[in-house]
């Protein structure tokens, strides 16, 4: 997780390896503003192409189900997940929703992070992810392209979703 935050957070800049501070962290008038409460709505519309797990020694097809993590500095992960979808890692489709409520001083520093996983009856196993800032998050319909867990984008492999951010005074 720690490695997929840092590739996020240097791939806004085009990964030339230096990121500004946040704004509140560098001008001392915005340190004590109160943040607005947020809302991020994610719709888990459906998946194309998931592989098989290549561990795998008998030819089973994955059951794929959705984790999506919000990541706040100081807070722990707020972690949601989808429904499962049986034997279809072609193009299951999910139509699920989930929202995030969240205040944060830091915007630039909140992360969000979708992981594919494979159900089964003795663990889940770990088939793809893609963390992303949500400030670099454009909203509305998306396709998220997915990677290994070295971190590799599997070719053609994308979770398609709807993103909204609302924002509401203090």
């Amino acid at each position: 997780r720690g490695m997929q935050i840092d590739y996020a957070m240097f791939s806004v800049n085009g990964r030339c390896g230096y990121v500004l501070k946040p704004e509140r962290l560098r001008n001392p008038e915005m340190a004590f503003q109160v943040p607005p409460s947020q809302t991020l709505t994610i719709e888990i519309i459906s998946a194309q192409h998931i592989p098989k797990l290549k561990d795998n020694l008998i030819d089973k097809i994955v059951d794929p189900f959705v984790e999506v993590e919000l990541l706040i500095p100081g807070v722990d992960a707020i972690k949601q997940k989808t429904s499962t979808i049986s034997d279809n890692g072609f193009n299951p489709t999910w139509n699920e929703t989930l929202k995030f409520t969240f205040n944060c001083n830091d915007m630039s520093l909140v992360f969000l992070r979708f992981v594919i996983w494979d159900k089964d009856v003795s663990k889940n196993e770990f088939i793809a992810s893609y963390c992303i800032p949500v400030t670099s998050l454009q909203l509305g319909y998306r396709y998220v392209p997915l990677n290994d867990v070295n971190g590799e984008q599997f070719l053609y492999t994308t979770l398609f979703i709807r993103s909204s951010l609302e924002f509401t005074s203090a």
